[in-house]
């Protein structure tokens, strides 16, 4: 007897209603969406059109004359891709890794540079909610392709770290202003040129709300030659100036009583002269010397905090360093 019943038609994904697509993609993380994608040109159409969240957590990228690399970490995900885009006598050689395992595909005719900003542009317009932890950049020169589309991008980047590695402070500026500052709580900028002598300035820097924001400094490989003042709202923080005088330390150590929100500060400095001994006993009282006979330090000083059981610790190193850092009560002999 022959089955007369219908079949009935396959339902694909396009197929479903629009809200359970849009739960679909809630659901996914950045790696599936960019797959789901490719199964069809109706669903890339409703993917580019919704803009879901990729909810990225990490976002590094290096550049070279050669090729840029971007490192992408999701909040659930222990695997992150590493993608390359490479300079290729042919147009732009793509390798997509993730451990062992990579893709290598080319697009002829194509600049590896704008191709790697047509993605990271589509990238960060599934970022728009969700808060980075870390973004970073090595690149000793910023492609205008890039800066472009920084300026472009009509919501700044949300980001908790922002970490930036270059030949000149002229660069971070170019990058810099494109942070959220209400996000940012630690900045970091490393000189690529190797230098530790090489002096940046950073007058538009310290001027920014992203730096005013910031509550941890990294800043090495070079120096700066701005007053002291403009480092005072950071209370953790690592960084080299030209020079320190008694006073600049002094409306420091007052600043950090004041505030109670020290947890350690290391300064270097490369010029030694205006910080003179006499003024420092002058205004700091006598140092401590843990072991008089055997100086290892040209001095340390301790500074209680009204109403706490902790100290601020002010040591002077022999190598152009210093150290601030808040302790517990139970050391040695307290100067107010």
């Amino acid at each position: 007897m022959p089955n007369h019943r219908k079949r009935r038609p396959r339902v694909g994904l396009t197929d479903m209603p629009e809200v359970v697509m849009k739960n679909i993609l809630e659901k996914s993380n950045f790696q599936s969406i960019l797959k789901l994608r490719k199964v069809s040109r109706d669903f890339r159409n409703f993917i580019d059109d919704e803009k879901p969240e990729f909810h990225l957590e990490i976002i590094g990228i290096h550049m070279t004359s050669e090729q840029i690399k971007i490192f992408l970490k999701g909040l659930s995900e222990n695997e992150a891709p590493h993608i390359e885009y490479q300079k290729h006598e042919k147009g732009c050689q793509i390798v997509c890794s993730r451990r062992t395992k990579s893709k290598t595909y080319l697009l002829e005719n194509e600049d590896f540079v704008e191709v790697f900003c047509r993605e990271f542009e589509q990238i960060m317009s599934h970022q728009k909610n969700s808060v980075l932890l870390s973004f970073s950049l090595t690149a000793p020169n910023i492609p205008d392709e890039f800066k472009r589309i920084l300026k472009a991008k009509p919501i700044p980047i949300k980001t908790q770290i922002f970490a930036m590695t270059t030949k000149t402070h002229s660069q971070v500026m170019d990058v810099l202003p494109h942070m959220n500052p209400k996000y940012l709580k630690e900045l970091c900028f490393y000189s690529s040129a190797n230098s530790p002598h090489k002096k940046w300035i950073f007058d538009g820097i310290v001027e920014s709300d992203q730096w005013k924001t910031a509550k941890t400094l990294e800043a090495v490989q070079f120096f700066v030659d701005v007053p002291l003042k403009n480092f005072h709202h950071f209370s953790a923080g690592n960084y080299f100036v030209n020079a320190v005088t008694a006073e600049e330390l002094f409306e420091l150590k007052e600043n950090y009583l004041n505030s109670n929100k020290l947890k350690r500060v290391f300064i270097g400095y490369l010029d030694e002269e205006p910080l003179k001994e006499q003024e420092l006993h002058a205004l700091f009282g006598k140092p401590y010397f843990p072991n008089p006979r055997r100086k290892v330090d040209r001095g340390r000083w301790y500074f209680r905090v009204a109403d706490t059981d902790t100290v601020i610790h002010l040591v002077l190193y022999f190598a152009k360093t210093l150290q601030f850092s808040l302790v517990k009560l139970n050391t040695p002999p307290i100067q107010y």
